[in-house]
C-alpha cells in the first residue's frame, strides 16, 4: 500500500520513510536528471520537505539523501552485473546446447551411414551365399548327370559283355548242367565271384548257408575266367572251404 507524505512535516520519521522507499524499482539505475525514476514522487515530496528545514536539517537530510541514493546505485549496478552474469550463463548454455545437437546430429548421421554399410554388407553376402549354393547345386546336377551318364554306359557295356559270345556259352553249360532230360532243374546255389572283394563275399555267404542254416544243396561258384580267378586263387579258395 502506497504511504502518503505530509509536505508540510519536517520531522524526521517522515524523511526515514522517505528515504526507505528510495530504490522501490530495482533493475532501473538511479538517475538525478530522471526524477521519475523514484516511486510516488519521493523526490518532489523530499524538496517539498527541504523548504520546512533548518539548515543544519537540511544538510544532515541531504547528507542521507546522496547516501540512499549511492547505494541505491550499487544495489543497481550488482542487481545489473547480475543479470549480465545470468545473460551470460544462459548464451553460453545455448552454445553448449547447440554444440551438443550438433554432436547428437553428427552421432546419429554416422550411425545411420554405419548402419547402411552395414545392411549393404549383409545384402553382397547373402548374395554371395546364394550364388555359391546355386552354383553347387548346379555342380552338383552336372556331377550326378555325369554319373548317371557313366553309369549307363558301364550297364551297357556290362550288357554287351553278357550278351557275348563267352558268356552264352558258359550260360548254356550251365542250362545244360542242370537238366537231366526230364526238364526239372536240379542245380543248386549259384554264386557270382571273381576279384578279392566277391570271393570274400562267396566264402562268408557259403559259410552262413552251411553252418547256420544247415543248408545241403549244391553251391557253384561262377567267375569270368582267369582274369578274375586263376588257379592258384582257386585252390586257395577251396582251401578255405574245406578247412
Amino acid at each position: 500500500m502506497q504511504e502518503r507524505f505530509d509536505l508540510n512535516s519536517g520531522n524526521s520519521d517522515a524523511v526515514n520513510a522517505l528515504l526507505d522507499q528510495i530504490g522501490a524499482l530495482p533493475g532501473k539505475s538511479w538517475d538525478r536528471k530522471k526524477p521519475s525514476q523514484l516511486s510516488n514522487g519521493i523526490l518532489t515530496a523530499f524538496k517539498g520537505m527541504a523548504k520546512r528545514w533548518s539548515a543544519k536539517e537540511g544538510r544532515l537530510h541531504r547528507k542521507r539523501l546522496k547516501q540512499r541514493i549511492a547505494e541505491q546505485e550499487e544495489a543497481t549496478r550488482k542487481w545489473e552485473q547480475m543479470q549480465e552474469a545470468k545473460k551470460r550463463r544462459q548464451e553460453e548454455m545455448e552454445v553448449k546446447r547447440r554444440r551438443r545437437e550438433d554432436r547428437d546430429a553428427v552421432r546419429q548421421q554416422r550411425e545411420e551411414a554405419a548402419a547402411r554399410v552395414e545392411e549393404e554388407l549383409r545384402a553382397v553376402a547373402e548374395r554371395e551365399a546364394r550364388a555359391k549354393v546355386d552354383h553347387m547345386t548346379a555342380a552338383a546336377g552336372e556331377e550326378q548327370y555325369e554319373l548317371g551318364a557313366q553309369l549307363l554306359a558301364d550297364a551297357e557295356k556290362l550288357q554287351q559283355v553278357l550278351a557275348g559270345s563267352a558268356f552264352q556259352d558258359i550260360f548254356a553249360g550251365f542250362r545244360k548242367h542242370g537238366r537231366a532230360g526230364d526238364g526239372v532243374s536240379r542245380r543248386g546255389i549259384l554264386i557270382p565271384s571273381g576279384g578279392t572283394t566277391l570271393i570274400n563275399h562267396a566264402y562268408a555267404t557259403i559259410k552262413v548257408l552251411r553252418e547256420t542254416l544247415g543248408c545241403t544243396l549244391p553251391v557253384e561258384i561262377v567267375y569270368n575266367g582267369e582274369r578274375e580267378m586263376d588257379n592258384r586263387t582257386c585252390a586257395k579258395f577251396q582251401a578255405r572251404l574245406a578247412a
